[in-house]
Parts: structure tokens; C-alpha cells; sequence
């Protein structure tokens, strides 16, 4: 929708608003040249880059926030964690809704960090165990300032 300029968002939204913001490079691209992204935002999904996309987001120090179930749920290619790593980019591990994980047998869907961590290493085979943890964990607490504060067991941190 935002890149092609079509599809049926794309038309429907024409209706709602101007679309004249579409067409013009990936959605990272629009977001840097309104200057919104920085060491503060969170970039949830991120499913698919444009060309330049992990070097830019590298650059304003944008987290990176992947959620393997939804990702998943919708079909996604898969998730681009190498460039994203390639580029230096913090990756963290999110849950996003229970309108998107999948159902397990009779099991009631829960957001279960532990379910997105399992998925991702199911997905991501490359990507070491200690890896995924700390995009659970540390990587998480560094996204949102905590870093030292949040996202680790260790003496002096924040109590729960």
C-alpha cells in the first residue's frame, strides 16, 4: 500500500485521507524525512525493509520491537533479523494482541513472552539461545531507557 500506491487499504484510505505521502520510498524512508525517528522511538514490526531502510534506522538509533506470533500469524516473509543485526540495529521481542496468535488446540490464547521467545528461536535457528533471551530481556529495558534498571536479574535494580 504505502510504497506501490495501491492495494485495498490503499483504496479505501483514499477516501479518508490524502494519500499523496505514498509511492515515495518504504515507510522508514517517510518516517525520516518527516524527522521522526530517533534513539526514542520503538519501530514495532518492521516486517519488511527498503533498500537503505536498516542503515537509516541504524543511524537515528531506532529499537527495533519483532512480534514472532503475529509475524506468523499473518504470513509474514521472513523476518529480516540478520540486516537488522548486520546494521547493529537493538532488537527486542515483543507480544503484540491476542486477535493475532494462533490458537492452540483447546488452549485459550495467552501473551506469553516465553511463547514469542520459543517461536523466534524455532524461526531464527541461527540465533543463539543467550541471543534471544536478551531481546526478551536487556535489549527490551535498553529500548526504553532502563538499561541497568530494568531486564536482568542482579543486585541494586529496580524491585518488583
Amino acid at each position: 500500500m504505502f510504497v506501490h500506491r495501491r492495494g485495498p487499504l490503499h483504496d479505501w484510505l483514499q477516501s479518508q485521507r490524502d494519500m499523496s505521502d505514498c509511492g515515495r520510498g518504504s515507510p522508514v524512508q517517510h518516517l525520516e524525512r518527516c524527522g521522526y525517528l530517533s534513539e526514542n522511538l520503538l519501530a514495532i514490526h518492521v516486517n519488511y525493509l527498503g533498500p537503505d531502510d536498516a542503515a537509516i534506522l541504524a543511524k537515528r538509533e531506532v529499537s527495533v520491537v519483532h512480534c514472532p506470533r503475529s509475524h506468523a500469524y499473518f504470513g509474514h516473509a521472513p523476518f529480516p533479523d540478520r540486516e537488522l543485526s548486520d546494521a547493529r540495529i537493538n532488537i527486542c521481542l515483543g507480544t503484540d494482541s491476542l486477535a493475532s496468535i494462533l490458537k492452540s488446540g483447546r488452549q485459550l490464547p495467552e501473551l506469553s513472552m516465553f511463547a514469542e521467545m520459543q517461536l523466534f528461536a524455532k524461526t531464527q535457528p541461527a540465533t543463539s539461545p543467550t541471543a534471544v533471551l536478551r531481546m526478551a530481556t536487556t535489549n527490551a529495558a535498553a529500548a526504553l531507557g532502563c538499561q541497568g534498571v530494568l531486564g536482568e536479574l542482579s543486585p541494586g535494580l529496580w524491585p518488583i
